[in-house]
């Protein structure tokens, strides 16, 4: 007669370690592992520069980094303004490496922490709420490539004009009010994002 206990040659069996034994009942409670940061970072990068504003605790996975915002709540949509401005774009594009497959911009915590930011305490109050409030209109919408939200493909189309509206805001408080740039030098900003991502682009298609 069979015997489940035993082998074909009559040896006990002998079963297999479980990976989660041990962890008692609720081991597949994953709350334990939850964490939460403030803006979320993206570690891949293609043509989309977004840095997630979560509303609720997440779980951040090996796709995005997190970052924690000391204080007020309006700090954190601050940070996420600026951050989600054509400047924070421009930065990873600067700061970001071009080692990954069709282009894809690889960014590691210590190329996002290389985007300078002006001291939270030290931005004047008015327009730190400006800003934020500017990145509430802003982040209504889905965002779209750099190419779209620029308006242009190439420096030599770039416009003001073609920029979307809530993005030229938001670009016009961080870059000009923030960090005090004329316009000529907003302008550069935009030639310059668009040089970069094209060139990263167009490098990964010729491959």
């Amino acid at each position: 007669t069979y015997d489940p206990s035993q082998d074909d040659l009559g040896r006990k069996r002998t079963g297999f370690p479980s990976s989660v034994s041990g962890r008692g009942i609720d081991w597949y409670d994953l709350s334990e592992d939850l964490q939460r940061g403030d803006v979320l970072p993206m570690k891949n990068i293609n043509t989309r520069h977004i840095y997630w504003f979560p509303e609720q605790r997440t779980w951040i996975d090996d796709r995005l980094h997190g970052i924690e915002v000391p204080g007020e709540e309006r700090n954190r949509r601050f940070l996420a303004g600026v951050l989600n401005s054509t400047y924070g774009t421009l930065s990873c594009e600067v700061n970001g490496r071009v080692n990954l497959g069709q282009g894809a911009l690889d960014m590691a915590t210590d190329d996002h922490k290389a985007t300078l930011i002006p001291p939270l305490e030290e931005v004047d109050s008015d327009l730190k709420t400006k800003i934020a409030e500017q990145f509430e209109t802003f982040g209504t919408r889905s965002v779209s490539s750099i190419f779209d939200e620029l308006g242009a493909s190439t420096p030599e189309e770039l416009s003001f004009d073609s920029v979307a509206d809530d993005r030229l805001e938001l670009d016009r408080l961080v870059i000009q009010d923030l960090f005090g740039f004329d316009e000529d030098t907003h302008r550069q900003v935009y030639e310059g994002t668009l040089r970069l991502v094209s060139q990263r682009i167009s490098k990964a298609d010729s491959v």
